[in-house]
């Protein structure tokens, strides 16, 4: 037996096959000019090796992450769920 997947889901799985390409589509929606620090605005920011989703402010050293200052700040779900209800809702 064979389950139907809905135009949506199927949309969804094509757009987003892996967490990496869900996670590059909600830092384009959350920084459309490109990711700035939370605390001072600047640009110089580097993504930190040793926290997936973190990012570095190399002008005040303040850390940041994808989900800090949004609804899913605390969620532990992967971003790639929280993607599907966007996509899908």
């Amino acid at each position: 037996m064979t389950s139907k997947i809905s135009g949506c889901r199927r949309a969804f799985l094509r757009e987003f096959p892996d967490d990496e390409s869900a996670e590059t589509w909600f830092v384009a929606r959350r920084w459309p000019d490109g990711v700035a620090c939370a605390s001072c605005g600047s640009h110089d920011v580097r993504r930190m090796k040793t926290r997936d989703g973190w990012w570095h402010c190399s002008a005040c050293k303040h850390q940041t992450s994808l989900r800090s200052g949004t609804p899913l700040h605390g969620s532990r779900k992967p971003i790639r769920d929280w993607v599907y209800v966007l996509f899908c809702a």
